[in-house]
């Protein structure tokens, strides 16, 4: 709870900046690249402040117990957040009509049959 309080507002930037990236190739450059940059910005801050406010011990304690702070905190919130979209998957699917859901599970299985097909011909294709 704690890496993803102090931690938040460069997740936040680092996902608004990813966002801007002009296709979705560049999107995970961006989020490792700004990530890095930002994270690295916030964490040089914090030190510093808590440098000049408490000693230069303090700022090199703070800069260390940052660090791993980020990482635990950033599992944290990428676990978190795939919680959050598993039980929206959920809700949205117990609002799906049932004859949605039949024709879904129909256009499933055809899309199965068609790539268990294609499967089938590349392993002909493989043999001389």
């Amino acid at each position: 709870l704690l890496g993803m309080t102090v931690f938040a507002p460069p997740y936040w930037i680092t996902g608004q900046i990813s966002r801007r990236a002009p296709d979705l190739q560049s999107r995970a450059t961006w989020q490792v690249i700004g990530g890095a940059l930002i994270y690295d910005v916030w964490i040089v801050g914090i030190a510093v402040a808590a440098g000049v406010w408490a000693g230069t011990s303090a700022g090199v304690l703070a800069g260390v117990g940052l660090v791993a702070l980020a990482f635990i905190g950033m599992i944290a919130i990428e676990r978190e957040s795939r919680v959050v979209r598993a039980v929206r998957a959920f809700l949205a699917l117990r609002q799906t009509p049932l004859k949605a859901r039949a024709g879904l599970r129909r256009e499933r299985a055809a899309l199965a049959e068609v790539l268990e097909e294609v499967r089938a011909w590349v392993e002909r294709q493989k043999t001389p």
